[in-house]
């Protein structure tokens, strides 16, 4: 089994039933065709992957992924990325760049630990950062159940991510 470290750069196809994806992953040294089972993979994540390549007939050579560890965007441009990626209700690309510009490298810490900082952010009053608060912690919690599933392999993470989705 292999493994590569690197930033989703683009989600090519996802299956929002089945939590199917094809994505582009971006190493120091090369750019992957990934696959896998992956809840909201996100342009901008850090990801550790790990599985084996594949040959499809059609689509050519790819690295099918069997597990995956999230790591915290280490840059403030990934930070920017990910917060601006639509899968956080009420952030879009401004009001990631405004959060970024006044939270700096300390942005998730934040948004994890002090949440109601983010009111501090023009533009967000308590209503927003309500939305905000709730919808990056159900992320948060969503992507801990699938990685801790794929620790046990009788576990389907697509049937698990299929419920919950329902």
């Amino acid at each position: 089994m292999e493994n590569y470290t690197g930033i989703i750069d683009e989600i090519i196809y996802y299956n929002e039933e089945n939590g199917y994806t094809v994505g582009i992953l971006e190493t120091e040294d090369d750019v992957i065709t990934f696959t896998g089972t992956f809840s909201n993979p996100t342009q901008g994540e850090n990801l550790k992957i790990k599985g084996n390549w594949t040959f499809h007939r059609r689509y050519g050579k790819q690295f099918e992924v069997e597990s995956f560890e999230l790591i915290r965007p280490d840059t403030l441009d990934g930070i920017r990325k990910y917060l601006s990626s639509g899968l956080i209700k009420g952030i879009g690309k401004s009001t990631a760049s405004k959060i970024v510009e006044l939270f700096g490298d300390e942005t998730l810490e934040i948004m994890q630990y002090q949440p109601q900082r983010i009111t501090e952010v023009e533009g967000i009053g308590e209503k927003k950062a309500d939305i905000i608060i709730e919808s990056y912690r159900e992320q948060i919690e969503l992507k801990e159940i699938m990685i801790y599933l794929q620790k046990f392999s009788e576990v389907d993470t697509a049937l698990f991510l299929k419920s919950h989705l329902q």
